[in-house]
C-alpha cells in the first residue's frame, strides 16, 4: 500500500545495519510530538 511503512521490514533492515555496525536514528513526527529511536 502506498505511504505504508512495513514494520517489520524496517525492523530488519535496522538489524542487519546495527549488525554490521552502522549507527541507525530514525525520527518520526507523531500529533502528540517528536519521536526518537536509536540503535
Amino acid at each position: 500500500m502506498h505511504g505504508k511503512i512495513n514494520r517489520f521490514g524496517w525492523e530488519a533492515l535496522v538489524n542487519r545495519a546495527v549488525a554490521a555496525g552502522l549507527h541507525v536514528e530514525m525520527r518520526l513526527l507523531e500529533a502528540a510530538g517528536l519521536t526518537s529511536f536509536r540503535a
